[in-house]
């Protein structure tokens, strides 16, 4: 029995393996790779592309990588110096315009500095003793060398020109051209003319900033002795040689350049003393508040005859006084300006002493201001004379 169960495992086995080995293989199973770490790192790593170079003038950040994107500056800004005006006339210490809203924009390095162009007229009348020849009436009649009363008008144009060598320095001429007339109220005298040309005056001025509403204004101005005319003698001396030969056409231009002077309030007779050498250091300031812009100025103008026929060999002048404007609208500014003059030496033909008025205006428009205003006298000798005159003025920065 043993030997049959034996036996008939034996056969069971044999025909099983028989059967495995006729049957088809079985397909593999597909087994999901595993992800390689180093792999990944190597595909990580492949550098992009290379980015276009950045435009010139442009920076990267700190530690970026070339595909940083490039920054680009802002650009440089330019210190510019306002534009500073003090009250007055376009001497080289009043340039044109007063406040920082008038200021021009900012310039690159290589544009030119600007130049200051700038006009004033003044037309007035003032009572003058003027030495005439009499020539309508006989000499038997009336001494030829005669001291007459006289109206005398004159219309005076300065026209100025200036340069910024530096945002803080401006170097600058003026050149006075007068036309007037004589009018002589006793008889037998006809109504005479004259034109001169006035002094040149060289100058300059230098700004500093004291803070951002106020400005410090120094300067200087050299008067040539370039005009005609001649003073006349005293009253003394006309009386004791009353037919003698003298240069009346030079007295007439002396006098109407002295009613030029006049109509200016006397605040540049630099530039209307003829034969006179002439130096005016002045000082001057802007200050804004608001609206409001105040323009004091204070001069003292010495002045030297080179020709010897002047009657007072030095003039010595302190000269004061300024304006305050409102700002009423974008282009308009309603200003009331005072003037004060006080001789500091003697002098025979001529009385500084006075105080006048100016009110009026200012037009801004863009890189031109405009004045307009009336001098009136109310103290001194310009009001002794009746003086009168009216200004109208231009400046502009190109």
């Amino acid at each position: 029995m043993k030997k049959r169960a034996r036996l008939l495992m034996v056969m069971a086995l044999a025909l099983g393996a028989g059967t495995a080995a006729a049957a088809p293989p079985a397909p593999p199973r597909k087994v999901a790779a595993k992800p390689d770490p180093r792999k990944d790192a190597r595909k990580k790593s492949t550098p992009a592309p290379p980015l276009p170079p950045p435009p010139p003038g442009t920076i990267s950040p700190p530690g970026a990588g070339p595909s940083a994107s490039p920054v680009v500056p802002p650009p440089p800004v330019t210190a510019t110096a306002p534009r500073v005006e003090v009250a007055g006339t376009s001497s080289p210490l009043a340039s044109p315009t007063a406040d920082r809203a008038d200021a021009p924009a900012p310039r690159s390095s290589a544009e030119p500095e600007p130049w200051h162009v700038s006009i004033d007229a003044f037309h007035g009348g003032s009572n003058l003793q003027v030495l005439s020849d009499n020539e309508l009436s006989g000499r038997e009649q009336r001494p030829t060398n005669t001291l007459d009363d006289a109206r005398v008008s004159a219309t005076s144009f300065v026209l100025g020109g200036a340069y910024d060598v530096s945002p803080a320095l401006t170097l600058g001429v003026r050149v006075p051209v007068v036309t007037g007339s004589i009018v002589t109220r006793g008889e037998g005298i006809q109504e005479r003319s004259a034109r001169v040309i006035g002094n040149v005056g060289l100058g300059g001025r230098t700004t500093y900033a004291l803070s951002r509403d106020a400005d410090l204004v120094l300067g200087a101005e050299l008067s040539v002795p370039t005009g005609g005319g001649q003073d006349q003698p005293l009253e003394e001396d006309v009386r004791a040689d009353p037919r003698a030969d003298r240069p009346f056409r030079a007295f007439y231009k002396y006098a109407v350049a002295r009613a030029a002077d006049r109509a200016t309030a006397s605040r540049d007779t630099g530039l209307f003393e003829m034969g006179r050498v002439g130096l005016s250091p002045a000082a001057g300031a802007v200050v804004r508040a608001g609206r409001i812009t105040a323009r004091p100025l204070a001069k003292l103008e010495g002045l030297v005859d080179v020709t010897g026929e002047a009657q007072d060999r030095f003039l010595v002048e302190l000269v004061g006084g300024g304006g305050v404007g409102y700002r009423a609208h974008a282009l308009l500014e309603p200003e009331v300006a005072a003037w004060g003059n006080v001789a500091l030496t003697s002098q025979k033909t001529r009385e500084a002493n006075g105080v006048t008025l100016e009110p009026g205006a200012r037009l801004h428009l863009g890189p031109v201001t405009g004045l307009v205003s009336v001098l009136v006298p109310v103290v001194g000798q310009l009001a002794d004379a009746r003086t009168l005159a009216f200004h109208a003025g231009a400046r502009g920065q190109f």
